[in-house]
C-alpha cells in the first residue's frame, strides 16, 4: 500500500542513489513523494518511523545541494531532535546528520552553530569507532569553518588532523579526494608560517586540477590567491582570485565561498 515500509525503503534507496550521483533535484523529488505518501498513511507511520526520518534527512541534504539552504536549515532544526531520539545508541548515524546540518550552517555563514554541530559530530564519530572516513570529513569541515571564521591556528590544526586521518586510510590512492586534504593543509599551514612557500607548493596541484577540468580548481585558486596576498605578492593574488571568482560564479552550489574570495 502507499506509504508501506517496503515502498518507503525502495524510495529511500532510489533517492540515495540519485543523491550520490549528483542528481539532486531528482533525489529531492523522490524523497518528497515518499514523505507525502507516508504522511497520508498514518497507520504505517509508527512501523516505518526510522525510514521516514531518514527520508526527511535526505530531503534536507538535497535541499542544500540545490541551493535552498534556509529551507534545509529549517528542516534540520526540527528534524535533529527526532533523529537523536530515534537513533539513540547509533552514534555513527547521528554523526552523519550532525555533520550534514553543520555543512548547511557553514554555507549559510552561521559559523558558530556550524562549529558547534561539527564538534558534536566529531565526538559522535569518535564514540562510534565506525568510520575514520567520517572523522576525516568532519575534521576537514571544521578546518573550513575556522578558515571562514578567520581563525588561522585552529584552521591549521584541523586541516592537519584531516590530512593525517585520510592519509592513514588511503595513502596515495583516490587522488581526487586526497588533493582536497593536501591543499587545505598546505594553505592552512602557510597562513601561520610561510604563505609564499604555500603558494609555491599549491602550484602543482593547480596544474593537475586545471588539466583534469576539476570543479575544485575554483577553491584551489582561492587558496593560492590568498597565500599570495599574505605574502604581499599582490599581482599574483589578483590573478588567482579573479579566476577563482569567475569559476565559483559559474557554479551556484559553490557560491557560498564568494564573499571570502
Amino acid at each position: 500500500s502507499p506509504g508501506s515500509r517496503d515502498i518507503l525503503e525502495a524510495a529511500l534507496q532510489r533517492a540515495r542513489v540519485e543523491y550520490v550521483s549528483d542528481d539532486n533535484s531528482a533525489a529531492l523529488a523522490t524523497a518528497e513523494r515518499a514523505i507525502a505518501a507516508q504522511t497520508a498513511n498514518p497507520v504505517e507511520l509508527a512501523a516505518a518511523r526510522g525510514v521516514y526520518l531518514s527520508l526527511r534527512s535526505l530531503r534536507a541534504r538535497a535541499l542544500s545541494a540545490v541551493g535552498r539552504q534556509d529551507e534545509a536549515a529549517v528542516e534540520y532544526q526540527s528534524l535533529l531532535p527526532e533523529l537523536t531520539a530515534a537513533f539513540s545508541g547509533n552514534d555513527h548515524q547521528i554523526a552523519i546528520d550532525l555533520w550534514e546540518y553543520s555543512m548547511v550552517e557553514q554555507r549559510r555563514g552561521e559559523l558558530h552553530h556550524a562549529i558547534e554541530l561539527a564538534l558534536r559530530a566529531y565526538a559522535a564519530e569518535q564514540a562510534s569507532g565506525a568510520s575514520q572516513r567520517g572523522v576525516a570529513s568532519v575534521s576537514m569541515g571544521l578546518a573550513l569553518d575556522y578558515l571562514f571564521a578567520r581563525n588561522g591556528p585552529a584552521t591549521a590544526e584541523w586541516a592537519t588532523k584531516a590530512r593525517d586521518v585520510h592519509a592513514r586510510m588511503y595513502g596515495t590512492q583516490n587522488r581526487d579526494a586526497s588533493v582536497r586534504f593536501e591543499a587545505l593543509d598546505i594553505f592552512a599551514t602557510g597562513l601561520v608560517r610561510d604563505p609564499a612557500a604555500a603558494a609555491a607548493q599549491l602550484q602543482p596541484l593547480v596544474d593537475q586540477q586545471r588539466a583534469a577540468g576539476s570543479l575544485f580548481l575554483g577553491r584551489l585558486l582561492w587558496f593560492q590567491g590568498e597565500s599570495y596576498l599574505h605574502a604581499a605578492r599582490f599581482s599574483d593574488a589578483v590573478r588567482c582570485l579573479q579566476e577563482s571568482e569567475q569559476l565559483l560564479v559559474s557554479h551556484p552550489d559553490q557560491s557560498y565561498q564568494l564573499p571570502l574570495v
